[in-house]
């Protein structure tokens, strides 16, 4: 295992399946000669989920699986931001939300009437600004860990 292995925010079993997806015919062609050399050509047993995990490292490495990891979170990224537009722009709406709720609450207020309608709805839309601003700022977390990770497998080699 690398070096860097105890560095990654990932889970093993989900860089795993990440390395698998993202073998190339070669490196398949390569893991079956690996699996061969340790079953046997005939195949005499079955190899473990061990020998097959250590196999598909072996061939593949981890780089490909971190460009993987990379491409899918860009993606969506890019499809958080086209349908809603961007971290700084959910932070205008929500200044802008959270002064509007301001107003209503003192309205309210005064008025000595309870919550209605049009203020439920605030606080809903309030509520998906706050989640979409969320989701950006966890994918772009996850984002900037998938790079690390990524130079790290390509500083060692793999």
């Amino acid at each position: 295992m690398p070096s860097y292995s105890n560095k990654l925010v990932f889970p093993e079993s989900f860089l795993a399946a990440l390395r698998t997806i993202a073998m190339k015919q070669d490196e398949h062609l390569k893991v079956s000669s690996l699996l061969e050399e340790l079953v046997g050509p005939g195949g005499e047993r079955q190899p473990s989920d061990t020998e097959v995990r250590a196999a598909v490292w072996e061939a593949s490495g981890d780089s490909g699986a971190l460009q993987l990891l990379l491409d899918l979170l860009n993606t969506k990224l890019m499809d958080l931001e086209e349908n809603s537009g961007t971290e700084d722009r959910d932070s205008e709406l929500l200044q802008k939300t959270s002064t509007e709720r301001l107003g209503q609450h003192a309205c309210y207020e005064n008025n000595s009437s309870k919550e209605t309608n049009g203020s439920t709805t605030q606080k809903h839309k309030w509520m998906s600004i706050v989640y979409r601003r969320g989701q950006k700022e966890l994918t772009r977390l996850f984002l900037r860990e998938a790079e690390h990770a990524l130079q790290l497998a390509l500083s060692e080699g793999n």
